[in-house]
């Protein structure tokens, strides 16, 4: 095949990748939507190339395991509670296996070296980039290098995968001078990237990865010796560096002396989250909850020692389960001991660069793996489409080297070249109509929230329109921001009103959220907003047999207990039912231990702090003053912080933020 006919998918590939690592986060939708769909267009073009003449696919049980995942997460969607979350979900989770099955179809040799470079140019100034935010940003980034990606674990995870193939660049001797020092340099800035994440996990999962590439590749390794030496060299001095103190934050030694130790405050409560995660497995383990839902589900069952909130499991494995049932987890492990397997047999044939190929990958997956049981790395689009990339080299290389039986797949003789692209394309279009009419109604969703801050009720009305228009009904965001102009209509004009008008309003808000309950019958705000409704109109406009105030807050605080909203509407409820203070700081105690984000936080505070003055739990009054003044930094930090660029922060408005 001609070389340069791969420049245009190359091309797809590496602006998927840049569009995953989110380097604006205030485009991180629109980055989100353009990875999706270049990636949907990288598979197109790279199969319609062969469509004429098939592709050639071996038996594979890798293969096998990865399409059942693939196939199970898709099904998923189909009894998941909340289908447009899982919709989104599934478009998310197809980045590896596309990676993977139209790498190994469509790819070779000339193809995969081409973005080999590219992503060794594109890690070397990651990597400065992540070094460069430990010494001179550490502040605006709370001490760890994170951006572009918004997790300092996430980045440092896929410098780990990109470290692997630094030092199997080394391995393989001397192409010419000019590429081993490239080796070298690159390894370098990607263990000093990785070390400024200050993270454990990239650096504890990488070991069992280093033993299996020394060992595997021990001759290569001692000949090449010295320049592994200067790589370790290097990681040595940058650690010796970062004990200085120079622009820390956090210390790594300490933070990985305390995750050995198995110190709670250092291990940022995993054990609770986990247990959480057991607990909704309990209510749905056969089925799960549908692929890319667990952070809907995980309010209901999170421990209150849990303060700070996650989306994620930070368990790949525990949350699969969650998510795809039984058979996620166990299709996972199988797919995983396939590969080794695999592995295990190419390398008892490989020799020469086959050989080193192999190894490098394989341990590079291997470490990504062994985090992912304490992180989330199948859960970041970067870290997917680098994991399919190298897959697809992997099963290539294994397969030469096992010489193992293949099939040709194409599609029917009756089909002309047109059809058959067409066929090709019917579910790429229509995977791409529904994810795009998501995706873009939660961007105008987005811009009519914005509208409400700015108070801009005009464009507010405008975007929110548009946004139920272009997502056909599927976000249920749409109904929680239209309800705002009822609620407000009440709020204001209630004495001016008469039954009839208020009976409309009250049901046009009504219609509102049982919409929402049956996109998704988890929001806790659909059930606050239906008993503060209630609130806001007379008795006689009320439905009989309607669930009083009481109970659809007591619903919504059960699927989010940190649902201020809810928790402060009991509060007033009670307050005006004349009960005892001991009986409203029952009321308002559960949320205390949370860390809240939201305005409302305050008034939450300060009537949490006067109910046990009057209780006279002075000690925990003051407790409670504490953790105000705590929300109160956060708050100015993040006011600050979002007021402040790279650019400003760069030019020394890094130190003009407030510490907390």
């Amino acid at each position: 095949m001609n070389t340069k006919s791969f420049a245009f998918p190359v091309l797809l590939w590496l602006g998927a990748f840049v569009c995953a690592l989110y380097p604006v986060n205030d485009w991180q939708l629109q980055l989100f939507a353009g990875a999706i769909m270049l990636m949907f267009g990288w598979t197109y073009v790279m199969l319609s190339r062969d469509i004429g003449t098939g592709w050639t696919v071996s038996r594979s049980p890798v293969l096998m395991l990865a399409g059942a995942f693939w196939i199970l997460v898709v099904l998923s969607a189909f009894w998941s509670e909340i289908k447009p979350i899982s919709l989104t979900g599934v478009c998310f989770f197809s980045v590896m296996p596309l990676g993977f099955f139209a790498g190994l179809m469509a790819g070779n040799d000339s193809y995969f070296k081409k973005i080999a470079y590219a992503l060794a140019a594109l890690f070397a100034l990651l990597s400065f980039w992540a070094i460069f935010q430990f010494f001179f940003l550490n502040n605006y980034f709370h001490g760890q290098a994170r951006h572009p990606l918004a997790d300092p674990s996430s980045l440092g995870a896929l410098f780990s995968l990109a470290l692997f193939c630094a030092l199997g660049w080394i391995a393989a001797g001397r192409p010419s001078r000019r590429e081993h020092r490239c080796a070298v340099v690159l390894a370098c800035l990607l263990v000093c990237g990785i070390m400024a994440t200050v993270s454990r996990g990239p650096v504890f999962a990488f070991l069992p990865g280093l033993v299996l590439f020394c060992i595997l590749l021990w001759p290569r390794v001692k000949a090449h010796g010295k320049s592994f030496l200067i790589v370790v060299g290097c990681g040595l001095a940058f650690f010796g560096l970062m004990q200085t103190g120079i622009q820390k934050r956090y210390d790594l030694g300490n933070r990985l002396m305390g995750t050995v130790a198995v110190e709670e405050s250092v291990n940022m409560h995993r054990f609770d989250i986990w247990s959480s995660a057991i607990d909704i497995i309990k209510d749905h383990p056969v089925l799960g909850t549908g692929i890319g839902t667990f952070f809907l589900y995980y309010p209901e069952h999170r421990r209150v020692t849990e303060i700070d909130g996650v989306f994620l499991a930070h368990n790949d494995p525990l949350q699969f389960w969650v998510e795809l049932g039984f058979m996620g987890p166990l299709l996972f492990y199988a797919f995983v001991i396939a590969a080794a397997w695999r592995s295990l047999a190419a390398l008892k044939k490989a020799e020469g660069n086959d050989r080193l190929v192999i190894v490098a990958i394989f341990a590079a997956l291997t470490a990504m793996v062994v985090q992912s049981h304490v992180s989330f790395n199948h859960y970041n689009l970067s870290i997917l489409m680098m994991t399919g990339l190298l897959l697809s080299i992997w099963f290539l290389k294994t397969g030469k080297v096992l010489n193992e039986n293949s099939r040709l797949v194409a599609m029917p003789d009756s089909f002309s070249p047109k059809a058959s692209r067409a066929l090709l394309a019917l579910p790429f279009i229509m995977m791409s109509w529904l994810f795009l009419s998501i995706t873009a109604g939660e961007h105008m969703v987005n811009k009519a929230r914005d509208d409400i801050f700015a108070q801009r009720m005009n464009e507010f009305a405008e975007h929110v329109n548009m946004a139920g228009r272009i997502s056909q009904g599927l976000n249920y965001r749409v109904y929680l921001f239209a309800v705002n102009v009822p609620i407000a209509i009440l709020q204001d004009r209630k004495s001016t009103l008469n039954v009839e008008q208020q009976t409309k309003l009250y049901e046009q808000i009504a219609g509102y959220m049982q919409a929402v309950l049956a996109i998704n019958p988890r929001a806790a705000s659909a059930y606050y907003y239906l008993g503060f409704v209630q609130t806001l109109v007379d008795a006689a406009v009320i439905p009989k047999d309607t669930k009083s105030p009481e109970e659809s807050y007591k619903t919504a605080l059960r699927l989010d207990p940190m649902h201020l909203g809810a928790r402060m509407g009991l509060y007033a409820l009670y307050q005006k039912q004349g009960k005892t203070a001991e009986e409203l700081l029952s009321v308002l105690q559960p949320g205390e231990t949370f860390t809240y984000t939201t305005p409302a936080a305050e008034l939450y505070y300060g009537e949490l702090a006067k109910l046990y003055l009057e209780t006279r739990h002075y000690d925990k009054a003051q407790q409670v003053l504490q953790a105000t003044m705590e929300f109160k930094k956060r708050s100015d930090y993040s006011a600050k912080r979002q007021n402040t660029s790279i650019p400003q922060a760069i030019m020394g408005g890094d130190a003009e933020l407030p510490v907390y």
